[in-house]
């Protein structure tokens, strides 16, 4: 048995489960996956038992909610797309929008469906723009709040 397929069956395992015989036969006879089953072991009763602060014992469902609560206050993580790369796709929706009308291709479907397509390409464009604008928006709302502020309080310095 691999130490991998070991540890990961031994991490699975929930209160009154046994251990497979062949997973028994592997943590007698490897020191490496003994070791670190009794490391979990371990780490699992000190989880279960109150945890002692110098003033006083707190028992571990008050530990899982100041464990929250500290979650709660990290930072939110940041944009995972840069300003430039939101940019970058704005212009191509953009020109998209203003080039797919004026291709040779358009003109086949124009001549096919007749005017009645223009409306509903001009209306599936409309709203890939809004989208991405909003989109943009809610990804940014910080920095454009920002951008707002200054320009408002250089509004009233003037």
């Amino acid at each position: 048995m691999r130490h991998e397929y070991f540890l990961e069956r031994y991490e699975r395992l929930d209160n009154g489960d046994r251990l497979s015989v062949f997973a028994c036969i592997h943590k007698a006879t490897c020191a490496e996956c003994k070791a670190a089953a009794k490391s979990m072991d371990h780490a699992i009763a000190a989880y279960r038992e109150p945890y002692t602060f110098p003033l006083g014992r707190i028992d571990p469902l008050l530990l899982d909610e100041r464990i929250m609560n500290a979650v709660r206050l990290l930072p939110r993580p940041r944009h995972l797309v840069s300003t430039r790369d939101w940019v970058t796709a704005g212009v191509v929706i953009a020109l998209s929008t203003v080039l797919v009308p004026l291709g040779d291709g358009f003109a086949f479907i124009k001549e096919f469906f007749g005017a009645r397509y223009t409306l509903p390409l001009a209306l599936v464009l409309g709203l890939s723009i809004t989208a991405y604008g909003a989109m943009f928006i809610g990804t940014h709302i910080e920095e454009l709040s920002l951008l707002l502020r200054r320009g408002d309080a250089s509004h009233r310095k003037a």
